[in-house]
């Protein structure tokens, strides 16, 4: 049975979520609450028409706003949150100012900029998982705006679950998922298509399939959390599998033995009978 196992050289882009909930600055906090409401997230990056993140904003950075005038200020509030993860889609969805009066509580400022946690600490998509975990502790924080690597855009959300789920996720875990997935997609068919095992994270596929259910079946396995590598032995349909036939035995020489004839009774010696 294989234990939980370090990253090693696993990367935030592969453990990510590309989907993520974002407000801009003008939001208001009213606005704000029914965002991570309705998406089950209790903080949102806060980004620039050009999806560079500015700040981020929690529950504990709304509380302010709940406040009379003249209350004592809250400590720093906590940018991390708790650790879910937005609707998978692959997109960024952008909440901005709600048409409508905003409304405001005594002398605080009732916008997503006014009360969001900024700089706010993030992490590119190529940073190996163990910085994104640094970043977590050292701040504090439960959740990381991911950022391109060259251009400095949003491009994904990351959580401690998600660290925790791709980084340290069992092999027996990832091999269920894996014949879950081939058994969905209509790859593996009882005993018979495409099927698979994991090792250390590496992932083997093996059985007969068509190239497409191949090309297929390899897409499932790579984009699968916790997965290093994949290894293809897949064959093609009708394909004969040709074993080494070991080398005959050796035979065993063959012994003869010769006897002499016994002599004729023509030929026998009256004296050697009579002795």
């Amino acid at each position: 049975m294989n234990d939980l196992r370090p990253a090693h050289d696993l990367r935030v882009r592969d453990v990510m979520n590309p989907s993520v909930v974002v407000v801009t600055a003008d939001c208001t906090s009213r606005h704000v609450v029914d965002v991570i409401t309705e998406f089950g997230v209790s903080g949102v990056p806060v980004v620039r028409d050009d999806d560079r993140v500015i700040g981020m904003i929690s529950e504990a950075d709304l509380l302010p706003s709940l406040q009379p005038a003249g209350a004592a200020a809250l400590g720093p509030a906590d940018t991390g949150t708790a650790a879910g993860r937005e609707p998978d889609t692959g997109t960024v969805a952008r909440h901005g100012t709600r048409t409508g009066t905003a409304t405001r509580h005594g002398t605080h400022a009732d916008t997503a900029g006014a009360l969001m946690t900024a700089p706010p600490v993030t992490v590119t998509a190529g940073a190996p998982v163990s910085t994104a975990a640094g970043l977590m502790q050292r701040h504090g924080v439960k959740r990381l705006p991911v950022l391109d690597d060259d251009t400095g855009i949003l491009v994904g959300i990351v959580t401690v679950r998600d660290l925790l789920r791709g980084a340290l996720r069992s092999d027996e875990a990832i091999e269920r998922e894996l014949l879950d997935e081939l058994l969905v997609n209509g790859l593996r068919r009882g005993d018979e298509g495409v099927t698979g095992t994991v090792q250390d994270g590496v992932v083997t596929l093996a059985g007969s399939a068509p190239q497409r259910d191949v090309m297929a079946a390899i897409r499932i396995a790579s984009g699968l959390d916790g997965v290093y590598g994949v290894v293809d032995t897949i064959s093609a349909p009708g394909t004969l599998t040709v074993s080494a036939v070991p080398p005959a035995a050796a035979v065993p020489p063959v012994s003869f033995v010769v006897s002499e004839p016994a002599p004729d009774e023509s030929e026998r010696d009256p004296a050697t009978d009579a002795g």
